[in-house]
């Protein structure tokens, strides 16, 4: 037996007995826990926004509030009314029409824009914008056109500095960017496919998923297992939820004409 041989042999045994023992103080993190469900905790009056909500806290220590539409972004003093404190009529990248759900993470607001023309079609160009929190001014963009069929909403990892972004046609992967560099890095498959995918938040190491019903789907992205969470029982067009704070909020255009957030409180997998 050669001595290479023979200390590769020693680190395997030693490996093992190390799987056996515990390997001292080193410890394999459990699983975080679900949340079993949630249950309606009210509603916003009209917003006149259609295309998602999004909301954090600013550099300051301010609460923070954005509605999305298809052609601008307003920032508001509360989510349960349009109180305009600034406004962005004019978010979208040239040869864009439509603007997605957003959302809100450290001094910055996040986009996706396209050319919208249906599933099927060319939706491009395709881009993630991003604005400055406080006058909605655009701040950069990045052209994502070949990477997937069409765009939906974005949600960023503030824990592991990713963009996630959805599409509305295609029900199984989710496209995930490294925010150093905007570089697409793979897709996350979806063991639960999500028709009419409109938008997602992240929250403690899960994505909430809205589909265009009413259905919430939970991803835990440790493991990739899913579970669908919320069947909500307004009838409308759900858009992109937030779930930043205590509870989620999550904007719905009825079939009245008006937008509204309906905010759900979460229940706790005992």
């Amino acid at each position: 037996m050669t001595q290479g041989l023979a200390d590769r042999l020693r680190g395997l045994s030693a490996f093992a007995l190390c799987l056996l023992s515990g390997c001292g103080s080193v410890m394999i993190a459990p699983l975080q826990p679900w949340v079993s469900s949630f249950v309606p905790a009210g509603q916003s009056q009209d917003i006149a926004a259609n295309q998602g909500y999004a909301s954090g806290v600013s550099p300051t220590g301010a609460p923070l509030h954005y509605f999305f539409s298809t052609h601008a972004i307003n920032r508001s003093s509360t989510w349960e009314a349009l109180d305009v404190l600034a406004s962005n009529h004019e978010p979208l990248p040239p040869e864009t029409t439509h603007l997605g759900a957003g959302d809100y993470s450290a001094g910055h607001v996040y986009g996706v824009a396209e050319h919208w023309s249906g599933c099927g079609c060319n939706n491009g160009p395709i881009y993630i914008v991003v604005f400055d929190y406080a006058g909605l001014g655009m701040e950069k963009t990045v052209e994502i056109t070949g990477d997937l069929p069409e765009a939906s909403g974005i949600a960023i990892n503030s824990d592991t500095g990713e963009a996630l972004v959805s599409s509305f046609c295609d029900a199984s992967h989710i496209y995930v960017y490294r925010m150093s560099d905007w570089t697409l890095t793979g897709t996350i498959p979806l063991a639960l496919p999500v028709a009419g995918n409109q938008g997602m938040s992240y929250r403690s190491g899960f994505l909430y998923i809205a589909g265009t019903h009413g259905d919430l789907y939970g991803l835990r992205l440790s493991d990739g297992s899913m579970r669908l969470l919320l069947q909500a029982s307004v009838h409308g067009e759900f858009e992109g939820p937030d779930f930043h704070g205590a509870d989620l909020r999550w904007l719905v255009n009825l079939p009245t004409g008006s937008s509204v957030v309906y905010q759900f409180a979460p229940v706790e997998q005992p």
